[in-house]
């Protein structure tokens, strides 16, 4: 089997993977106040998968040091999203991924995943919405987690 054609799905089986180990909890995320322009959730179900085949694809070509380091944040993003209901992270993750993948394009020259910036340009906007409109909703991970910091001096 062809090495590139594996590299090529990749993507989507990891996301998949992660995606069953930190499902969305739709009773929480139904209860949000959603931009008036968030699509319908066969959308994300339908664009997703191309996205990740994109990646997949430019992924078997050089110079993929950002566009690597956005797929990592990417499936971060699912699990601080998803699985921890951290809508503030989820936001700056966001950010961080269309920053790497700008970057991804100046070292690379490759241009395939125009569409994946425009998505996660989109996606930033939702979040956005998410964050600025549901104050109760963003707890910091610190609490979500239970993380306790101790100060030695």
């Amino acid at each position: 089997m062809d090495m590139n054609l594996v590299v090529v799905f990749l993507p989507i089986i990891f996301s998949l993977v992660i995606s069953k180990m930190y499902p969305m909890d739709t009773s929480w995320y139904n209860t949000l106040d959603k931009s008036p322009y968030t699509p319908k959730d066969w959308i994300f179900g339908a664009v997703w998968p191309i996205l990740y085949i994109l990646i997949g694809i430019s992924l078997t070509g050089p110079n993929n040091d950002w566009l690597l380091l956005n797929l990592m944040l990417n499936y971060l993003w699912i699990i601080l999203f998803n699985g921890y209901k951290n809508i503030k992270a989820g936001f700056w993750i966001l950010m961080v991924m269309c920053m790497s993948l700008i970057l991804y394009f100046g070292q690379s020259g490759n241009y395939l995943l125009l569409s994946y910036l425009v998505w996660l340009l989109y996606a930033l906007y939702l979040n956005y919405y998410l964050m600025t409109n549901n104050p109760k909703s963003n707890i910091g991970i610190e609490q979500e987690m239970d993380i306790e910091y101790v100060f030695v001096e």
